[in-house]
């Protein structure tokens, strides 16, 4: 499903998209994206962050997002990515994204024990760039693939932070965001697994050995769109659960549907806790 049709739907009218390999943009890459009336400037990129100056009233953040090299031996290349876009913050600096990587032991549960060397340059890196955690009030692991669960997505912020936002605000924009994904995920995800089940009604309605050519060129274009959307239906289900070792077969089980749907709940975001001030959501 192309980004700029999913902001479209969004109501984002401006988008960056980097790094977007995938078949056809359907997956690899990061995306930004805002409403019209939002004043954000895009000043860098690459495939593993997209750079930008957020301009609120009298105030300028910088705001980055961040995906950490999913290999382990190129991660460092990561971190000495941060470090050179930190060098040159001037003002408050917000980071969140996928870090792919932990800070502490606590921060894992099941699997392999995460080697401290590895997760001692990520803990170094932070400290070098004058970030701290966003502390929130929900459950702490983000990922998982049904035996490990990891902290690997996070929020980190300069310690100078000062933000005079009132909490009305940012908690309206946030349900602003939130309603605008329910609906369309009502009027367009939602409607996937039941134009699925339309299809192969009918494809079952249309006989296979009716000789007739309008029957025939029917049923080839009844199969090809039930061909793409049941593939739009596994990357829906793939990119909820984001359990990325999906086998064929694997999709549209109990199973499958009920660990997505388990996992949604372990990453609810309760409440933000912020030691600012004006900042309290």
């Amino acid at each position: 499903m192309p980004m700029a049709f999913v902001y479209n739907k969004l109501g984002f009218d401006i988008c960056c998209t980097v790094g977007s390999g995938g078949k056809e943009g359907k997956s690899g890459g990061l995306a930004l994206g805002w409403r019209p009336g939002v004043d954000i400037r895009v000043i860098g990129s690459s495939v593993d962050h997209i750079d930008a100056m957020l301009y609120v009233g009298n105030n300028c953040l910088r705001i980055t997002g961040f995906y950490g090299h999913p290999e382990t031996s190129l991660r460092s290349h990561s971190w000495e990515l941060l470090r050179r876009i930190s060098s040159t913050v001037t003002g408050a600096w917000f980071v969140f994204g996928d870090f792919n990587e932990l800070i502490g032991h606590e921060e894992k549960l099941g699997g392999c024990i995460r080697p401290n060397a590895q997760m001692r340059k990520f803990q170094e890196a932070i400290l070098d760039c004058g970030l701290q955690e966003v502390q929130f009030s929900s459950p702490m692991f983000t990922w998982s693939n049904g035996h490990t669960w990891e902290w690997l997505d996070r929020e980190v912020i300069q310690a100078e932070w000062e933000l005079s936002i009132k909490a009305g605000d940012v908690l309206g924009c946030l349900q602003n965001i939130g309603k605008r994904l329910q609906r369309w995920n009502k009027e367009k995800v939602g409607n996937i697994p039941k134009k699925v089940v339309l299809l192969r009604e009918e494809l079952q309605r249309l006989p296979f050995d009716d000789t007739r050519a309008e029957v025939q060129e029917r049923r080839k274009t009844v199969k090809q769109e039930l061909t793409k959307y049941t593939a739009y239906e596994e990357e829906l289900w793939a990119h909820r659960s984001r359990v990325t070792w999906m086998k064929a077969g694997d999709s549209n089980t109990k199973f499958f549907h009920n660990y997505v749907k388990s996992r949604g709940w372990r990453n609810k975001v309760m409440g933000i806790c912020c030691n600012t001030p004006n900042l309290h959501i």
